[in-house]
């Protein structure tokens, strides 16, 4: 750990992943002229984490406050003991989501109930829990068990700061490139994010096979994943850095959402639809109360149902140059307004000044 001013207070960020993972990397990686931030690895084993935790406590500033970085959340618990001081919960949303979004069968019986038990004590313990909507905020207080007064709305936003990286020559972008020039197709379409049911993938396989003389479709994942049964106008790219995620959404015409009616939409943004704000693209998605709380229909090309005929009928509309800039236009607009890094980290830094002197 980095000494600190002691003049200064100070948010130490803990997790036992890296710095920019998941959604506290949008707040850890700003910087605020408040308060320094300082980012803390603690293992994940119980002992050692009460070894790491231990050997902070002597090190910590006297005005600080500890945030626990999402999913780090069992060392809510500890810290709260070891550390005393006082402690917000980045935690976006419960572990339990996670494990029932991959869906639900006996054998995860026991991890659920884990995971559920888990949120339950670290929502009670943390001295303030940030929630990554309203909905789901509410969700919270419901399930849980915890004050309202308790729980705020922190939106997951994106750290931009991984994408101002000077543009290098990729391979993979390259080769994509030359891929798409060889089809005739008016428009190209991304999807980016986890091959699950939540993200509607049959429906957009679908689509895109009943689209091969129409649109190109561009599959960006994770990690390397078998897609079966794709026409040749899906070109599917893997396990990229955020450089290349950039080059590849400028290639994109338009990107997808989750086109699905998954029941954890209802108290969800998903992170691509901050990367469409953030990147200006025509977003179609089908129509959650999460998105609502930010975007109007204006905004997004909120589809009706979550069905490939809807899907398909959007895009053959989204062709129409003129069309797209306007939902570009205002989705950038609104990204700007509401929920850009900058933003995001202003409405943080007021809820940490209450627990500093």
């Amino acid at each position: 750990m980095n000494k600190v001013d002691e003049s200064n207070p100070v948010a130490y960020f803990i997790s036992f992943i890296g710095p920019y993972y998941s959604r506290s990397g949008t707040l850890l990686n700003f910087k605020s002229k408040y308060f320094e931030k300082e980012f803390i690895r603690v293992g994940s084993r119980f002992s050692n984490l009460i070894r790491d935790l231990t050997r902070l406590r002597e090190e910590l500033n006297n005005n600080s406050v500890i945030i626990i970085m999402s999913p780090a959340h069992k060392v809510t618990i500890l810290a709260k003991i070891i550390l005393r001081k006082k402690i917000i919960l980045d935690a976006g949303w419960p572990l339990t989501d996670g494990v029932l979004s991959r869906g639900f069968k006996i054998s995860k019986s026991f991890k659920l109930s884990k995971s559920f038990i888990l949120d339950f004590v670290s929502f009670q313990i943390a001295d303030l829990v940030l929630a990554e909507t309203f909905s789901q905020a509410d969700r919270i207080h419901r399930i849980y068990q915890v004050p309202r007064k308790k729980i705020e709305v922190s939106y997951t936003g994106l750290n931009e700061v991984a994408f101002i990286a000077q543009k290098r020559k990729s391979i993979k972008v390259q080769n994509l490139k030359s891929q798409l020039k060889l089809n005739s197709n008016a428009i190209t379409i991304l999807f980016r994010g986890k091959i699950n049911n939540e993200s509607g993938i049959d429906t957009i396989i679908s689509s895109a096979n009943d689209l091969s003389t129409e649109a190109n479709f561009i599959f960006l994942t994770g990690k390397e994943n078998t897609l079966k049964s794709l026409s040749s106008n899906c070109f599917l790219v893997s396990d990229v850095n955020e450089d290349e995620m950039a080059q590849i959404y400028r290639l994109a015409d338009v990107a997808l959402g989750q086109i699905s009616n998954h029941r954890r939409l209802k108290y969800t943004i998903p992170h691509k639809a901050y990367e469409a704000g953030y990147f200006g693209k025509c977003y179609v998605t089908a129509r959650s109360r999460g998105l609502l709380e930010i975007f109007s229909q204006n905004e997004c090309y909120f589809l009706e149902e979550a069905t490939p005929e809807a899907l398909k009928s959007a895009i053959r509309s989204l062709r129409d140059s003129n069309l797209r800039s306007e939902y570009e236009v205002a989705i950038s607009k609104t990204y700007e307004r509401k929920i850009s890094q900058q933003e995001i980290n202003l409405s943080f830094e007021k809820l940490v000044l209450r627990y500093l002197k």
